[in-house]
């Protein structure tokens, strides 16, 4: 049987307040009973949060402000949706460098 994007009611997506993300989420919205949306803006995920509700005001939305290139962030939001049973998680935040990968924190980590 062919899975839809739109069958899956418990989502995780980050980068989820503006662009692709917020377009996702709004795809998203009129088949998804709980949605847990990722961002750095606060303001721009309760105005996503806001249109995603305004497409169906049964989904409950989580908003989860924080930067994914953060660790403390990264750890703090993974707490608050372990627990959950999520059927779909979409990684669409990004975060990036510039100069030669030698040089970058990415190179450095252990």
């Amino acid at each position: 049987a062919k899975i839809g994007f739109r069958d899956f009611k418990n989502v995780f997506l980050t980068g989820g307040s503006s662009g692709i993300g917020r377009e996702i989420a709004l795809q998203l919205a009129p088949s998804t009973e709980k949605l847990w949306i990722c961002g750095r803006n606060s303001h721009q995920l309760l105005e996503t949060q806001k249109l995603v509700q305004q497409i169906n005001p049964k989904v409950k939305v989580g908003c989860l402000t924080g930067d994914l290139s953060v660790e403390s962030d990264r750890e703090r939001i993974l707490c608050e949706v372990k627990e959950e049973d999520l059927d779909l998680v979409i990684l669409n935040a990004g975060a990036g460098d510039f100069g030669l990968f030698s040089d970058s924190a990415w190179h450095n980590e252990s």
